[in-house]
């Protein structure tokens, strides 16, 4: 019984938890089933995540369930996604399935990942310390207090939190963390050159800056000011510096209001030379504007900007918006 109730602990959801009426719900990630409530009763089994279950009865903070393949137990209902919000994972996976990579990240310590971007959301998935994760997104979000699930309009925040938009590969599904609580990916001498600024989004350019170098250019996105809606202000280019064994500044850009994501273009032409390239949206007199740079023979060229076509600025806007229970 106290794997159950540490379960409780750090997945316990205000909101939305399964009744009793055999109605279909779905596992988190890894939900323990236990064939009965005994104490110290070890589970039998632990469910994928996605496995559709059906709720037979329920004791307490408990449910009995039914597995599609005929398997019985008792089930935490933290453990239990409702179908309004497997099915807005499934909406929230299917919106920015296109939407390019925008680096590795990885947890501080376990982690919960959300259904929304919002502490007291349901969570799918938990993340060990150091577990990865791929960053996709990035969401200046207002702290609403517990009681804005089920509230019909937009009560007062408290603070603002960023969260991360990210894909875990192992179950092939998008969600929300907070961005406090990782960290990213990049080698040590990499993070080392970023000046104590937060890598918002970080890219590994291969070997294409230099051509003979031995270890990966880096391109990182940074934040240097806190609360500011827009997602970086600086951007930095890292290139080992073939004689020095060491890595060196290539390019620094500051002052910047920009938005991911940032787009890699495999091949650009410009006056006889060829490189990779990649594209920024930043924000200048009040005007969305993507500016192009490539890399080729070590060195970072601008090869200038021009207005953006796209609707809004980046994948999720200046800022995330609250939809009030009635409106989901």
């Amino acid at each position: 019984m106290a794997g159950l109730a540490a379960a409780c602990l750090v997945g316990c959801s205000l909101w939305n938890e399964p009744s009793i009426g055999g109605d279909l719900y779905f596992a988190r990630h890894q939900a323990a089933m236990y064939p009965d409530l005994a104490p110290d009763s070890p589970p039998d089994r632990l469910l994928p995540f996605d496995t559709r279950v059906t709720v037979h009865r329920e004791h307490r903070s408990f449910a009995r369930v039914l597995t599609e393949d005929g398997h019985e137990g008792w089930v935490d209902r933290s453990q239990l996604l409702d179908s309004a919000t497997r099915a807005r994972l499934s909406g929230l996976e299917r919106q920015f399935e296109a939407m390019p990579s925008q680096g590795k990240g990885r947890a501080w310590d376990t982690l919960n990942v959300h259904s929304e971007p919002y502490r007291w959301a349901p969570t799918f998935y938990q993340l060990a310390k150091d577990g990865p994760f791929e960053i996709v997104d990035r969401a200046l979000v207002d702290r609403l207090p517990a009681a804005a699930a089920r509230a019909g309009y937009v009560p007062q925040a408290t603070e603002v939190d960023y969260w991360y938009l990210v894909r875990l590969g192992d179950i092939g599904q998008t969600g929300w963390l907070l961005e406090n609580m990782a960290y990213a990916d990049v080698p040590l001498e990499v993070g080392m050159l970023g000046a104590g600024q937060a890598i918002v989004a970080s890219f590994a350019l291969g070997n294409e800056l230099p051509a003979n170098s031995a270890k990966a250019a880096w391109l990182l996105a940074q934040s240097s000011i806190p609360r500011q809606e827009h997602d970086f202000d600086v951007l930095r280019v890292l290139r080992r510096h073939p004689s020095r064994n060491r890595y060196v500044i290539a390019r620094l850009e500051s002052g910047l209001k920009g938005y991911l994501p940032i787009e890699f273009i495999d091949r650009v032409e410009s006056r006889g030379r060829t490189g990779m390239g990649y594209r920024v949206l930043v924000e200048r007199s009040g005007e969305l504007r993507e500016r192009t740079y490539m890399l080729a023979d070590g060195r970072v060229r601008f090869l200038g900007e021009a207005p953006s076509e796209r609707a809004v600025h980046g994948g999720l806007g200046k800022r995330y918006e609250f939809q009030p229970a009635t409106s989901r």
